[in-house]
């Protein structure tokens, strides 16, 4: 497997330093990409091409022991340890933590959760429920619920929206909320307690966001929505899904119900079983409602027939039927984690239930077996840590869970230690703390595209940490497509991406993406171009100009790499080090 990882890397190296001799006699085919792409599959029937890279203490890890992970919106990773704070740009780690006589508010060193907020600041919950916002431009910590008596302060848990609100939950029924799109250069916020009178419950049991961004507050007494909506009842709601634009509550005493978003009412729905205690709610396609249940299995509303169906979970291998979690992939498939090891599976078009028993793991700890997870990455695999297992893909064809391997399909070499914290990033990479105490990151290595022939020659190509392929050609057009082969746009020199057919007007012979997300191209007769894009726009980049007079003034760029965390260009007569000197 790494080696053939290696002779495909050794490729790819050998495409960008002759591009354009491999373009020449690849005329009218389809892209580099493509083809080298091609070449290589080979019949794996375990899992695809990957690479697995290992970082440990002796890489400049802060500590073994990850206790989370995030990602900001310029592509760095954070690592929250026992130790301080890492953040890693794709070469070295660096470490924040507080020391003795630099002022730093942070208490302890030792940070348990950490979330990415809407401007690359890291929120923080440390080991003594302190909550704080690591700014990565001055490289501090900042207490942010310093001005509250420490009674009301013991933040709990850390929760954070899209839209940049991040609320903090409490002891004593206490909760603050912060909105970094109003207040980007303050850690202002709002309080929402008992004491306050502002929400129902002495117990707070969740905040969630709808699709109308309205918060929910869910408390043992009733709901308080901050925004547009209200609600007109005291239920004591712990649960809230949407399905099809419709609010669906349930309390954990069995009841469900109906929001009414023109009234605010609840309309509450009579369950076939008496006494049930609802612990999970997830919606399977855009008709059915998943209900799970501490004793009575799962629970499946029919919305448009108004019709239940009961599912027993227990099989002669499984016998339990209690739910704890649901979670349903994007085949609509629900996945059930119940109180036994393993994973049950529900197929809701073939009514079909099965068990999964985890597979056999020589290096899982004890105190490790009852960890579960389930997610989809941004390639729609489905990766699966089941009770009393280790790390799995789930093979949709054969529908069954299979081990992932480290170097070969040889069980010898099986990734089977335990997983305590993992987090897939935007690229399709999948981070993980094992129980091994070290960081593992996963690559697989993806074919999305299929052939389709251009017409015109391919001088340079690039797949971005986004899945899209970017392809420039003979006729000066630079083609974007998306992570399943289709054409997004064309590339203008203004950083459009139209969708309509549009020349850049520059013959580009390289393109390379950076650690902070920058993409340059490197052309023949009109220098070097720096997109970075704006927001959250795909369609939208901000081309910068370089900032070297040499650069601007350069005939031709042949390559563009980043050894040691620079930039280095290399032109037909020169090598150019852009941060630094000029060689």
């Amino acid at each position: 497997m790494d080696r053939i990882f290696f002779y495909f890397s050794i490729l790819i190296y050998i495409c960008e330093r002759k591009t354009q001799i491999f373009a020449n006699t690849m005329k009218n085919r389809t892209t580099l990409l493509l083809l080298l792409l091609l070449a290589f599959l080979i019949p794996l029937n375990a899992q695809p091409l990957s690479r697995i890279e290992h970082y440990s203490i002796d890489d400049g890890l802060a500590q073994g022991v990850i206790m989370g992970i995030a990602q900001d919106a310029k592509g760095y990773m954070w690592f929250s340890t026992w130790n301080g704070l890492n953040k890693f740009d794709g070469y070295t780690f660096q470490t924040f933590k507080a020391k003795s006589g630099d002022g730093c508010t942070l208490d302890d060193n030792r940070i348990e959760y950490i979330a990415s907020g809407k401007y690359n600041r890291i929120w923080c919950r440390t080991y003594d429920l302190k909550a704080y916002i690591f700014c990565p431009e001055t490289e501090t910590f900042t207490d942010v619920l310093k001005s509250v008596p420490p009674k009301e302060a013991q933040v709990r848990r850390l929760t954070t929206f899209k839209n940049g609100v991040i609320w903090l939950i409490c002891d004593y029924a206490s909760c603050f909320r912060f909105d970094e799109t109003a207040y980007k250069d303050s850690a202002k916020f709002e309080q929402y307690s008992i004491a306050k009178k502002n929400i129902r419950g002495d117990t707070i049991y969740n905040i969630v966001q709808d699709s109308g961004l309205d918060e929910w507050i869910l408390t043992n007494k009733g709901a308080t929505i901050v925004g547009k909506k209200q609600i007109r009842s005291n239920l004591p709601f712990c649960h809230l899904r949407e399905v099809n634009g419709e609010i669906w509550l349930a309390t954990l005493d069995g009841q469900l119900a109906r929001y009414d978003k023109r009234t605010g009412n609840v309309h509450t729905i009579p369950l076939p079983i008496p006494s049930v205690e609802i612990s999970a709610l997830r919606e399977i396609g855009h008709s059915t409602l998943a209900i799970g249940t501490q004793k009575h299995g799962l629970l499946l509303y029919d919305i448009s027939r108004e019709s239940f169906q009961t599912i027993d979970l227990r099989t002669p291998r499984q016998p339990s039927n209690e739910v704890q979690t649901l979670y349903t992939d994007q085949k609509d498939i629900l996945w059930i984690s119940t109180a036994s090891f393993g994973v049950t599976q529900w197929n809701h078009a073939q009514q079909k239930l099965s068990y999964l028993p985890p597979l056999p793991s020589r290096y899982t700890e004890e105190k490790y077996n009852k960890a579960y997870f389930i997610f989809e990455d941004c390639y729609a695999r489905l990766w699966i840590q089941p009770k009393g297992g280790s790390l799995n893909l789930y093979d949709r064809e054969h529908d069954r869970l299979q081990s992932f391997h480290d170097q070969t399909d040889d069980d010898r070499f099986a990734l089977n230690t335990s997983t305590h914290t993992y987090f897939p990033d935007r690229q399709g990479n999948l981070w993980l703390n094992t129980s091994s105490r070290e960081l593992e990151k996963i690559s697989l290595l993806q074919t999305p595209y299929t052939i389709s022939d251009l017409g015109i020659e391919t001088r340079a190509f690039l797949y971005d940490r986004a899945g899209r392929l970017w392809v420039a050609t003979k006729d000066q057009k630079v083609r974007i497509y998306d992570a399943k082969g289709k054409l997004i746009g064309y590339l203008t020199k203004q950083g459009q991406v139209a969708s309509s057919e549009n020349f850049f007007k520059a013959n580009v012979y390289c393109i390379k993406q950076l650690a902070d997300g920058s993409i340059w191209l490197g052309t023949r007769g009109d220098g070097l171009f720096i997109l970075r894009q704006k927001g959250h726009d795909a369609k939208q980049y901000e081309v910068e100009p370089t900032n070297t007079i040499l650069l601007n003034r350069i005939a031709s760029v042949i390559t563009i790499f980043t050894p040691f965390s620079k930039t280095v260009v290399r032109t037909s007569g020169s090598v150019v080090l852009v941060e630094g000197s000029i060689w």
